[in-house]
């Protein structure tokens, strides 16, 4: 999951580059703290609950504010 190419489909802010047809690349996720339960649900049969809570995407050509520093 980490370092997937991912796509928008939709124009969320378009001022900014977050367009339809845009690009990233997924930095991060995270889940509830109580994913391991959920995890063994998803295990045992298909789950919804057991997706992450959010997932972090660097977008290609976002010009927006930064929500985190750049890493060294």
């Amino acid at each position: 999951m980490i370092g997937s190419r991912v796509m928008l489909t939709k124009n969320l802010w378009t001022e900014v580059g977050l367009v339809n047809g845009a690009l990233g690349i997924v930095f991060d996720a995270a889940w509830d703290a109580d994913f391991p339960a959920r995890q063994q649900q998803m295990d045992d049969e298909e789950n919804p609950e057991g997706v992450p809570f959010v997932i972090l995407v660097k977008m290609d050509r976002y010009t927006g504010p930064q929500c985190f520093p750049e890493r060294d």
